[in-house]
């Protein structure tokens, strides 16, 4: 009898947390389609909630899982650019290292579950399986976005994977090879 009672424990307590986290950070997807191509992001949204985000909650240069709870996953079916490099068709976690002016933006073929070693809070990160690393600067905004939010956007013709929460935004081009 203890025995059920321990495995239900093992079982129920972790499930209870994962949901509490989930409530404060739900899960999005954002979804980005022209012609034959579908671009999607899977990724939990953080609150800001009064706290110092980068350079705080999110310390600058050390690598983020980029959201909260699982990994956050990029697919694309078609062969992309990104920022000029090669992201072949398929599935990727999306990391990111925020510096104070820029930041490093990772698509690794390796997709942990959770994204962090539970235990340490340390990312999991395979650097043999990164597929596609490059660098983008950071903007400024005199508002503060409240939820951490990642979009596709148009501007000029040319489409960018955004990144935005507090007073901070990135934007990562991407170019369709078709």
């Amino acid at each position: 009898m203890i025995g059920i009672i321990v495995a239900a424990g093992v079982i129920i307590i972790p499930m209870y947390f994962r949901n509490q986290d989930k409530a404060l950070s739900p899960e999005s997807k954002v979804v980005y389609e022209r012609g034959e191509h579908q671009l999607a992001v899977f990724y939990s949204r953080p609150y800001k909630r009064g706290r110092l985000i980068f350079g705080g909650l999110v310390p600058f240069d050390r690598l983020w899982r980029t959201g909260a709870n699982e990994a956050t996953v990029f697919s694309t079916d078609e062969d992309i650019l990104i920022n000029g490099k090669l992201l072949q068709s398929g599935r990727y976690q999306l990391l990111t290292i925020p510096h104070e002016d820029h930041w490093t933006v990772i698509f690794n073929s390796d997709i942990p579950g959770w994204g962090i070693n539970l235990q340490t809070g340390v990312v999991y990160h395979n650097k043999k399986a990164d597929v596609v690393v490059t660098d983008v600067p950071v903007q400024k905004h005199k508002t503060a976005t409240e939820q951490f939010t990642i979009s596709f956007v148009e501007m000029d013709s040319k489409l960018n994977l955004s990144f935005e929460w507090d007073d901070t935004e990135v934007f990562v081009p991407i170019e369709l090879v078709k």
